[in-house]
């Protein structure tokens, strides 16, 4: 591309340079692509260098204010479209190059970390829910849900009353030996 054109047409020439760039790596696969592939090397990709070195001469001709902006935006809304619809098409050999990296990427991470953690593990899952609960707690009076949060304490105490749970729990939590019980039950529960 020239320099003047470079200079005066930014946002043409990044956004002719794209077009170029994208046309040199789609490929299509099947009969599609024995049409297309050798259309696009010999006809398009040659054409697209041409009109990004045209093109921005022809904006700095127009003297008007945003002609490099508007252009720009003019011609990449269908570059867009165009790459849209070109990601809905399947392309096996990507996709099966994408599975083999993941494949790696789970091979190299469970070598590094063979041996479960289950403390960190635990305490992860206990940050994690302490910070849910805490970002619920400081939304509730923006995401209108204070109401509901209400209603549905309301009811749970009220369970917890009328059931006569909530008085055995209150017991329970009030004995000197709260922590050995619970002991005694975690042991219990990891027996069975």
């Amino acid at each position: 591309m020239t320099e003047v054109a470079e200079m005066k047409a930014p946002c043409i020439t990044k956004v002719l340079e794209d077009a170029k760039e994208d046309l040199e790596n789609a490929e299509l696969p099947g009969f599609a692509g024995k049409v297309f592939n050798p259309i696009r090397d010999e006809i398009l990709v040659p054409a697209t260098a041409k009109a990004g070195e045209m093109i921005p001469l022809a904006a700095n001709a127009i003297p008007l204010p945003y002609v490099d902006e508007v252009s720009a935006f003019a011609m990449s809304v269908p570059f867009a479209a165009m790459k849209a619809g070109y990601s809905l098409i399947p392309h096996k050999e990507v996709d099966d190059e994408a599975n083999e990296d993941a494949v790696r990427g789970f091979e190299e991470a469970f070598k590094r970390n063979q041996r479960p953690k289950p403390l960190a593990s635990s305490m992860m899952g206990v940050v994690g829910f302490a910070c849910n609960s805490i970002i619920d707690i400081l939304t509730i009076p923006f995401n209108g849900k204070f109401g509901d949060w209400l209603e549905a304490t309301k009811k749970f105490l009220g369970f917890m009353m009328y059931s006569g749970v909530g008085s055995e729990l209150l017991d329970a939590f009030a004995d000197f030996n709260v922590l050995e019980n619970m002991l005694i039950i975690g042991r219990v529960q990891n027996e069975r």
